[in-house]
């Protein structure tokens, strides 16, 4: 009597990855979708941390903090997606004076675009020793690629607080911010 062998056969082997692989397809525009999302969440966390931590170092150094995009994480240069730096602004004119002066850097976010609008059409946001800012309100917002409504926006009101709008129905309430 001879055993019979346990395996598969060419032909079932064929079936299983030919499922295997159209499963796979399909489950690729969701993980991009969650990629995106993700790295949403994860920009607009970055940029609230930034503001907070800016805030929280001028009061506790009892100096001026500034907050500025950075493209190579030294200077105040680049856009607000290339990265961000946190830095004492000894002449208070949103420029770093000197590297030490650089107290933290964020690295860049690879997914949107970044935007910032000041009521006093700065380029940076600044920070009182007294946790206020610089007379200044002013609004951030990312937008995806291709996209034409931002995906969040986080405004910034003169008492250094900032406030996060990611609800669909209040994006599209604000007409002035365009990607």
């Amino acid at each position: 009597m001879l055993k019979k062998l346990k395996g598969f056969s060419l032909l079932e082997l064929i079936v299983t990855i030919s499922i295997a692989t159209i499963l796979f397809a399909l489950m690729i525009p969701s993980q991009k979708i969650f990629i995106d999302k993700t790295a949403e969440q994860v920009s607009s966390s970055q940029l609230l941390r930034a503001m907070s931590l800016a805030r929280s170092e001028a009061s506790s150094r009892g100096r001026v903090v500034s907050l500025c995009k950075s493209s190579d994480q030294k200077t105040c240069t680049g856009n607000w997606e290339q990265g961000q730096i946190i830095f004492v602004d000894e002449n208070q004119n949103g420029q770093v004076q000197d590297s030490s002066y650089v107290l933290f850097s964020f690295a860049s976010i690879k997914s949107g675009k970044i935007f910032w609008k000041s009521s006093l059409h700065k380029a940076y946001l600044q920070f009182l020793p007294t946790g206020f800012t610089n007379s200044q309100n002013g609004t951030f917002w990312f937008c995806e690629k291709d996209e034409k409504v931002p995906a969040w926006i986080i405004r910034v009101n003169r008492l250094g607080r900032a406030r996060m709008i990611n609800d669909a129905v209040e994006i599209n309430k604000e007409k002035e911010l365009t990607c």
